[in-house]
């Protein structure tokens, strides 16, 4: 059972959280039937094994942010905690361990100091989760009362009689995290490095500290492999922890060169590289340090370095990166490279670091899925074992240099194998955006790409073309609720003020390039909230933006080299509307209508209504098909974009869902898809991941090209638009023909309302 326990405690480690409830399930269908021995020296009894049980839990929705859900599991281990946790010591074992102990008596019986120390141990935990949990919620005064458990337990440590203390480090590190979250940094740094135990205790400490955690690594699984091995290791494993946070202190405190000094010597520890995302943040804050310094130079390089360690994992190997207070978006990193090179000059360099950033968000959003479709199975096979490498890296790695050397150079084979044999399938599993000049050489020669890329208020705009690449910082304002209010002016039919919303939008983020943008033809990459403006109802007081542009979007410019792709269709449209969802609140009977009148003049169509508009047909027909048409409903979650979905009818083994997390797994032939009822929703302007996750899946299943709406248009509208749109594509190209049709549908209903829903993403 200990080793399910260790596969379930790896899979928590690797973020692989749909794997680890699958884990979760069996073990605890057995926690409470078998004995659980992490090691041959102990069995855990159910209370300690529900604390551990819990724990998993607690540590699975921190990382992912869900507060409440892990406050419920961590009071679950608290409660446990405070019954009757015990570790049995196993036979042969005790009179040492009495002798050890200073107890010198039976360990195992109840009085025991070591029965004593194990109950004490295991509150400790539990009351870190909830002084954290609380703390991460802003709840100050809830945070406290936990972490006076901690400061009880603590000060009944320090005034104890008997040396044997091996919990007050981890007290310590509890403690002063709760106090970082809080932004209370002098005190955190206080009780980090306040040690008042004798020579004699810091001994006992590091003995009986191997035998009372030698299951309950600090930081990564990677300690179980090295626990009751390697004396020196365990020490490593059990102080280093404190070491960063004492040093992240001084740095957040203000004490620069205190801080320099501590992280210089973290950096100088070749085992730091076992820890890949506390390694990649104290390269991210040591380049932070140099630039309060006065040295942007350093302060770039340190930045490349995080990258680089950044780019080797697909996923973060630290799903409790929060215990070292690393709760920031690690994206920060390239936006800050990305500003000290634009304000070097370097626009070319800060235009590839934008496009891997780009790269980095979309392997992280596929972090969790292992399996893709590929036409070469070889590349298909090579995913599976960069997975199974990166699993085995972190369940059985060594600290030691030459285990990490060996362990980079067969991940790095792998990964240069997959770019060979399937570059795209590659691109959603590792970090290899195209280069700048790559970019620039797919480009017409009258199309500018517009990319934008930044956070919070600070937005740079890159204008790419064949000949040159310039970056600009635009002015600062609010950007979510910039966009928001766009939105909403545009979505209100009866009043004029999208045209003033319009303009403002216009100001900030064409006007400063618009005399960079020359052509017909414009690309735009957005970023963030972006990917929710309808930019054809951009104005600039005399026109809009549909007027002078063909428009697209794409999710990176990097997507480029896969598209224009040759697809072999045998059939040309296929259409699916108003899908019988089993509920008539749900039904669409203007998308019925537009189904059929988009039908008209294609010789080989076909059409699927209510139940015939399901999931499993969409399966087994669209991949023979040029043209794939989805009129029905779409729910878009921007907290958990591969869960996103299109709903159409269920039936034969299918529930009529089918989610961005499917479309990986798919093979399409098309040329264009559209989604004519799908609304990523009015009110829920976020990182744009839902969108991104949606039309990327679909251009990775193989279609060139999607048209999707940015809101729900009226049924009038749409069904006035799509027909022109598809009448326009028998002669065409699909950037055209979709600027055409808006133009035209303005004439008969000039709101935005009804024409500018529409955003063309992929190929032109």
């Amino acid at each position: 059972m200990a080793d399910h326990y260790h596969v379930c405690k790896a899979l928590q480690t690797l973020q692989r959280y749909s794997e680890l409830d699958r884990c979760l399930e069996p073990l605890k269908a057995r926690a409470y039937k078998e004995d659980f021995s992490p090691a041959p020296i102990m069995t855990y009894n159910d209370d300690y094994v529900e604390i551990l049980l819990n724990g998993l839990e607690v540590e699975k929705h921190l990382a992912l942010g869900r507060y409440d859900e892990a406050q419920q599991f961590a009071s679950a281990a608290y409660a446990a905690s405070k019954r009757n946790p015990r570790a049995v010591m196993n036979e042969g074992l005790n009179a040492m361990t009495a002798i050890l102990t200073l107890g010198l008596n039976n360990p195992n019986s109840e009085d025991s100091f070591y029965a004593q120390q194990v109950r004490t141990f295991a509150r400790i935990e539990p009351l870190g989760w909830l002084a954290t949990i609380e703390a991460l919620r802003g709840d100050f005064a809830a945070a406290q009362h936990h972490r006076d458990g901690l400061l009880a337990i603590y000060d009944q440590s320090r005034k104890s009689e008997i040396d044997d203390k091996p919990q007050l480090a981890l007290l310590r590190r509890w403690i002063g995290q709760s106090y970082f979250i809080e932004g209370r940094y002098a005190d955190a740094y206080d009780i980090f490095t306040r040690d008042d135990r004798s020579d004699f205790q810091r001994a006992t400490d590091a003995f009986i500290g191997a035998l009372l955690v030698i299951e309950k690594p600090i930081l990564e699984p990677v300690a179980y492999a090295v626990a009751g091995t390697n004396f020196d290791d365990i020490g490593f494993v059990q102080d280093f922890p404190l070491k960063v946070m004492v040093n992240r202190t001084a740095f957040k405190a203000g004490r620069i060169d205190e801080a320099q000094v501590g992280y210089d010597d973290l950096l100088a520890e070749p085992r730091l590289a076992s820890f890949g995302d506390t390694h990649f943040q104290i390269l991210y804050e040591r380049g932070q340090i140099a630039l309060a310094q006065g040295d942007p130079a350093t302060a770039a390089d340190y930045y490349r370095r995080a990258i680089e360690v950044l780019e080797r994992q697909r996923s973060h190997l630290e799903s409790e990166s929060y215990k070292l207070g690393f709760v920031g978006n690690r994206n920060d990193v390239y936006q800050d490279l990305v500003v000290l090179l634009v304000e070097k000059g370097d626009a070319v360099a800060a235009f590839d670091y934008a496009e891997r950033a780009k790269a980095r968000a979309m392997v992280d959003m596929l972090a969790s899925r292992s399996q893709f479709a590929a036409d070469n199975p070889q590349a298909a096979a090579l995913v599976g074992e960069l997975d199974a490498l990166e699993r085995k890296s972190v369940e059985i790695a060594s600290l030691d240099a030459d285990s990490q050397a060996t362990r980079a150079a067969t991940l790095d084979q792998k990964r240069q194998a997959l770019q060979a044999a399937a570059p795209e399938l590659a691109s959603l599993v590792t970090v290899s955006p195209e280069q700048a000049a790559a970019i620039q050489a797919r480009l017409a020669p009258d199309e500018v790409l517009l990319e934008y890329f930044g956070q919070g208020e600070n937005l740079y705009a890159f204008t790419v073309t064949r000949s040159e690449i310039r970056a600009v910082a635009l002015p600062r304002f609010p950007l979510a609720s910039t966009v928001t209010n766009f939105r909403r002016s545009v979505q209100n039919v009866r009043a004029d003020a999208y045209m003033v919303a319009g303009q403002r939008v216009y100001d900030r983020l064409i006007a400063p390039v618009a005399d960079q943008l020359s052509g017909k033809r414009l690309t735009i990459v957005p970023h963030g909230p972006l990917h929710y403006v309808p930019f054809a109802a951009l104005h600039d007081g005399s026109g809009f933006l549909i007027d002078r542009y063909n428009l697209r979007i794409l999710p990176s410019a990097s997507v480029m080299r896969f598209l224009n792709k040759d697809t072999t269709p045998t059939e040309e449209l296929l259409a699916f509307g108003n899908p019988d969802l089993g509920d008539p609140s749900l039904d669409l009977p203007g998308a019925e209508n537009e189904t059929r009148a988009i039908d008209k003049g294609w010789a080989q169509s076909r059409i699927l209504l209510r139940q015939y508009a399901s999931e499993s047909s969409f399966k087994k027909f669209a991949p023979a098909f040029r043209y794939l048409h989805l009129a029905s409903h779409g729910q878009f979650d921007p907290e958990a974009p591969l869960s996103s979905r299109l709903l159409l009818s269920p039936g034969e083994g299918e529930d009529g869902s089918l989610t961005v997390d499917e479309l990986y797994g798919l093979r399409l032939n098309a040329d264009l898809v559209t989604l004519s009822a799908c609304d990523t929703g009015l009110g829920t302007v976020e990182t744009g991941d839902d969108v991104i996750g949606l039309t990327r899946g679909f251009l990775y299943a193989g279609a060139q090209s999607v048209v999707a709406s940015l809101w729900p248009v009226s049924d009038e509208g749409t069904a006035y638009l799509m027909e022109r749109f598809y009448r326009n594509l028998r002669t065409m190209p699909k950037a055209q023909a979709l600027r055409a049709a808006m133009i035209e549908t303005r004439k008969e209903f000039p709101h935005p309302v009804y024409w500018s829903a529409f955003q063309l993403t992929g190929s032109v």
